[in-house]
């Protein structure tokens, strides 16, 4: 069992809202790290990218799909039972009033002659509406940190690429996301591929982070969005107040006209067909 807590697993209301804010651990690499991150002491903003050449060997040697896709069930108890990956779905932002979006990638294959090209798919739900997507992720650098202070086995990366994900045609008012992406992530010696976090890297701490436009297919109306997967890093980049509380930290009320004035367990929206919800 992974010694640190997935977040599915907490069960209380404000346990539930902090498992949303920071993602699940997967290693420890003894460099101080938010509360449920993996640490990596690899400092993203002064590492050294990779040559071109450097970084398609390396897109070559490893698939990365993992950064992406949801816990694996690699433990009887289902996801988050080992804590490997990201959380189900994702949240952030979008439009000028940054209104909440989430994001769920069901699927990732990595292209079998372009390695640094990934194919996915998913669905995202916008003020109660569901949309399936399909696309691309574009890795285009590969910034190594340093190996871990204490087994010197886990070494730290920030891939930054481009992605873009096209909703179906055949959802009225449907577009396009297209923008950049970073990723942190820590491999160990055996070559797993973990999602991590990097000191001071293109992330911002969000783990993974996508970051860029959504273009409408019939007006062709431009709206930013923002979402990765720790919300409470993806958060201060758009809110400096979206967190009040100390002793049990919740989501401002002031927000909830945004779509913030409900947090939900067991509810897989993004499942074809989605088990019932509970609001808390």
């Amino acid at each position: 069992m992974n010694k640190h807590l997935p977040w599915l697993s907490l069960l209380s209301c404000s346990a539930v809202v902090a498992g949303l804010l920071a993602a699940p651990a997967l290693v420890s690499t003894g460099t101080a790290a938010p509360t449920g991150w993996a640490a990596g002491p690899g400092d993203g903003s002064k590492a050294a990218a990779l040559s071109p050449a450097a970084a398609q060997a390396f897109f070559a040697g490893h698939d990365l799909k993992t950064l992406w896709l949801p816990g694996q069930q690699e433990e009887e108890g289902g996801w988050g039972s080992s804590g490997y990956g990201p959380a189900p779905s994702q949240n952030g932002f979008f439009g000028a009033d940054h209104y909440r979006i989430e994001f769920a990638i069901t699927s990732v294959e990595r292209d079998a002659k372009r390695p640094q090209v990934y194919h996915v798919r998913g669905k995202n739900r916008y003020k109660k509406r569901i949309t399936p997507f399909s696309g691309t992720i574009t890795l285009q650098q590969v910034l190594p940190g340093q190996a871990s202070t204490d087994t010197n086995t886990d070494a730290t990366y920030t891939f930054k690429g481009q992605f873009e994900l096209r909703e179906d045609a055949a959802v009225a008012g449907h577009g396009v996301f297209k923008g950049t992406l970073s990723a942190d992530a820590v491999i160990n010696a055996a070559g797993k591929v973990q999602l991590g976090w990097v000191e001071n890297s293109a992330t911002k701490g969000c783990g993974y982070k996508f970051e860029g436009q959504w273009v409408s297919a019939q007006t062709g109306a431009v709206k930013p969005v923002l979402w990765g997967n720790n919300l409470n890093a993806v958060a201060r980049l758009v809110f400096s107040d979206f967190m009040v509380g100390e002793r049990m930290p919740h989501v401002n009320p002031k927000y909830a006209k945004l779509g913030w004035n409900r947090i939900w367990d067991n509810d897989e929206w993004w499942a074809d067909a989605p088990a019932s919800s509970v609001s808390l």
